[in-house]
C-alpha cells in the first residue's frame, strides 16, 4: 500500500494513547503511537533519534491498548513500512482485529457524530447503571442519535461503559442504550452509544428532529 499526502488526507484518524514495538530481521523499535486509524499507525521513536527503515519492510507490530478495568490488551500483528522519517515512522496492515478495531472505529464514530450529527438540548431524567450496580439518577443536556451529554453525580471517567435509560415517550418504556463515556469533567459526561438496534436508532433519530423541529425546544 502506497503512502502519501493524499492517503494520509484521506484516511480517518484519531490520536490515541498507546504502546508500540516493530521488529523487523534487522531492528527493534519502541516508542508511543502518534496516531491510528483501522488500517495504518504512525509510531515515534522513545529515542527520539531517526529510524531508517527501508519501506516495505515487513515488521512485526506490537501495540498495548487501554481495555475495561483499568487494564491493557496486547495484540501483534504483521504490517508493512510505508515511510521512515524523522518524524517517526508509518506503518500499513490489512485491518485491525478486535477488540482494538471496534476500539478504534467506536472513536471515529464519537468524533464524526460530534462534529456532524444534529443534537437537541433537552433536559430529560434519565438513568445511569453500571454493570450490575442499582441504576443512578441523571439528566441529560443534549441527546443525539449517536450518543448524549449528561449531568450525573456518579464519578465517571473516559472508557466507562454503561447503560443510559433514556425516556422518549411517556406512555412507553425507557430506551436501554449501551453506551461508551467518550469524556468527562466535573459532573458532565459525553457519552457515545454502542452498537445500537436499528428501531433504537431511528427513534432517538426522530425524536432529534422533531425537537429541532419545535420552535423553542432546540
Amino acid at each position: 500500500m502506497s503512502w502519501n499526502r493524499q492517503d494520509r488526507r484521506r484516511a480517518e484518524r484519531v490520536r490515541v494513547n498507546w504502546s508500540a514495538r516493530i521488529e523487523t530481521t534487522e531492528t527493534i523499535v519502541e516508542g508511543p503511537v502518534v496516531d491510528l486509524s483501522s488500517t495504518s499507525v504512525r509510531i515515534r521513536a522513545a529515542s527520539r533519534r531517526p529510524v531508517e527503515i527501508p519501506v516495505g519492510t515487513t515488521a512485526t507490530l506490537t501495540l498495548a491498548f487501554p481495555a475495561p478495568a483499568d487494564r491493557f490488551e496486547v495484540l501483534s500483528l504483521s504490517a508493512s513500512v510505508a515511510r521512515s522519517a524523522l518524524d517517526g515512522i508509518a506503518l500499513t496492515f490489512a485491518e485491525l482485529p478486535d477488540p482494538a478495531g471496534r476500539w478504534v472505529k467506536t472513536r471515529l464514530l464519537s468524533v464524526e457524530a460530534r462534529r456532524r450529527a444534529p443534537r437537541a438540548r433537552v433536559a430529560l431524567p434519565v438513568q445511569i447503571r453500571i454493570g450490575n450496580a442499582a441504576p443512578v439518577e441523571a439528566e441529560t443536556m443534549d441527546v443525539s442519535a449517536f450518543g448524549a451529554r449528561v449531568r450525573t453525580t456518579l464519578p465517571l471517567k473516559s472508557g466507562d461503559r454503561l447503560e443510559l435509560r433514556l425516556p422518549l415517550e411517556t406512555d412507553k418504556p425507557p430506551l436501554k442504550l449501551p453506551a461508551l463515556v467518550w469524556e468527562a469533567s466535573g459532573d458532565e459526561a459525553v457519552l457515545v452509544f454502542a452498537n445500537l438496534p436499528e428501531r433504537d436508532f431511528n427513534r432517538l433519530g426522530d425524536y432529534v428532529v422533531g425537537r429541532l423541529a419545535t420552535p423553542g425546544t432546540a
